[in-house]
């Protein structure tokens, strides 16, 4: 082996040491960007947690009303009919 080839060979592990280096880099700052981004979406993810639990409870207190409604609105159509068929079996309520 002459000096040529020594130094060849040199400069090739130079130039693969060098190009693993730029890759190793490259994917250290790939992973993150990709760290950063699922933080970014983890943190948007509880954040809409937060709101659904919210428009959860919203939604739920919506439905109670909406059944205390009906509930009165049935019991006023229950009393309406109780005087509507009282009035008409009343003798002296009805106009001759």
């Amino acid at each position: 082996m002459n000096a040529n080839n020594g130094l060849e060979i040199w400069a090739y592990q130079g130039a693969i040491v060098g190009l693993l280096v730029v890759v190793w880099f490259g994917i250290k700052w790939v992973a993150k960007k990709v760290l950063d981004e699922l933080k970014e979406i983890n943190s948007s993810l509880k954040i809409l947690s937060n709101n659904s639990l919210i428009h959860e409870g919203d939604i739920r207190l919506a439905k109670e009303q909406s059944m205390h409604h009906e509930k009165r609105l049935n019991d006023h159509t229950t009393r309406i009919r109780h005087v509507e068929h009282a009035h008409d079996i009343c003798i002296n309520c009805k106009k001759t």
